[in-house]
C-alpha cells in the first residue's frame, strides 16, 4: 500500500479550493445584491416614469380644459355684453313708454264731458277724441313692440253691478212670472177641482 504523504511545511491541497469557493460565493452574493439593487432602481424608475406620465396627462387635460373654458368664456362675455346693451336700450325705451302712458292717463282722466258747457262741448269733444285716438295708438304700438300681454279687464264686477241695478222692468216682470208660476199652477188646479165638485153635485 503506497501512501502519499504531503511534504512537511506545505498546506493541504483542499485549502486553496476552499478559498476560491468562498471568493466565488462572495462574488455571487455581491452580484445578487447588485442585481437586487438594479431591480429596486428599475422599480423606482418605473414608478417615476408612471408618475411623470400621470403628471403629463393631467397637465394636458388641464391645458385642454383651460383652452376650452377660455373660448367659452370669451364667447359668453361677448353675448352677455350684447344682451346687457340690449337690456339697457329696452329699459330706456320702457321708461319713455312709461312716461308717455302716464301722460296719456292724466290727459284721459282729465276729460270730463259732464263738466263741459254748451259752448265748449264741440271743441272739448274734438280734443278728447284726438287724445283718445293718440292714446290708443301709442298703447297698441307699445304692447306689440315689447310683447306685453294685454291686461285682463274684469268684467265680472260690471256685470254684477248691472245685475243689481241695471235690469229693466221687463226683466223683473218675467222674473216675477217665473217665480209665481208654481203658485199659479196650484191655483188653477184648485179652481178645476172646485168647478168639478160643483158640476157633480145633485140639485
Amino acid at each position: 500500500m503506497n501512501l502519499h504523504r504531503e511534504p512537511e511545511g506545505q498546506l493541504p491541497m483542499d485549502l486553496p479550493l476552499s478559498s476560491e469557493a468562498e471568493e466565488l460565493q462572495e462574488k455571487v452574493r455581491r452580484a445578487k445584491e447588485e442585481l437586487d439593487e438594479l431591480r429596486r432602481k428599475q422599480e423606482q424608475i418605473e414608478k417615476e416614469k408612471q408618475r411623470l406620465e400621470e403628471l403629463t396627462r393631467r397637465q394636458e387635460s388641464l391645458e385642454r380644459g383651460k383652452e376650452e373654458m377660455i373660448e367659452k368664456m370669451t364667447q359668453a362675455l361677448v353675448l352677455i355684453a350684447k344682451q346687457a346693451e340690449e337690456l339697457e336700450q329696452r329699459a330706456e325705451q320702457l321708461k319713455v313708454v312709461h312716461k308717455n302712458f302716464s301722460g296719456y292717463l292724466t290727459a284721459l282722466q282729465g276729460i270730463q264731458p259732464k263738466q263741459w258747457t254748451a259752448g265748449e262741448a264741440a271743441k272739448e269733444l274734438n280734443r278728447g277724441q284726438a287724445i283718445l285716438e293718440e292714446a290708443r295708438s301709442e298703447y297698441q304700438k307699445a304692447m306689440a313692440r315689447f310683447s306685453i300681454e294685454e291686461p285682463e279687464i274684469h268684467e265680472g264686477v260690471e256685470e254684477a253691478e248691472e245685475a243689481e241695478g241695471g235690469r229693466d222692468f221687463g226683466y223683473w216682470l218675467r222674473a216675477g212670472f217665473a217665480f209665481t208660476l208654481p203658485l199659479q199652477g196650484i191655483g188653477w188646479m184648485g179652481l178645476v177641482v172646485w168647478v168639478w165638485w160643483l158640476l157633480t153635485q145633485k140639485p
